[in-house]
């Protein structure tokens, strides 16, 4: 069973009594079937929420879902890249994200506020 093509990220403002599709940009289609979604956090900042995603072409974020017009930014371009990120674990104490990539070896980052984050550092 494969992940690629389908969707893939669901979000439940109900605790779970019904679920939206947030998958958005991220959803895939015949000639690209979109990434693989490995794993996902939500992490409330003092600026709002940021969403974030582990997937087979890097680690994605959105501070605002909107069904199937949700718009994901790929995090980290230039220092984690666009490899397949297996691990995806935030705090909320002190905004500290922690990626384990397929390859690349662990990232981790400090994000207080979701307009804040700050150096994508190799561990």
């Amino acid at each position: 069973m494969s992940n690629y093509n389908i969707t893939g990220i669901f979000h439940s403002s109900n605790g779970g009594n019904t679920f939206t599709a947030v998958e958005g940009s991220l959803t895939g289609d015949e000639t690209n079937p979109g990434p693989s979604i490995r794993a996902a956090s939500i992490l409330p900042t003092k600026n709002g929420t940021l969403f974030l995603v582990a997937t087979s072409t890097g680690v994605y974020s959105t501070t605002q879902l909107n069904g199937n017009n949700t718009n994901w930014f790929l995090e980290g371009a230039n220092s984690i890249g666009n490899v397949i990120v297996n691990y995806l674990s935030s705090r909320k104490s002190d905004g500290r994200i922690v990626v384990g990539t397929h390859g690349r070896g662990a990232f981790v980052w400090q994000c207080r506020s979701w307009r804040r984050c700050s150096c994508r550092r190799k561990c």
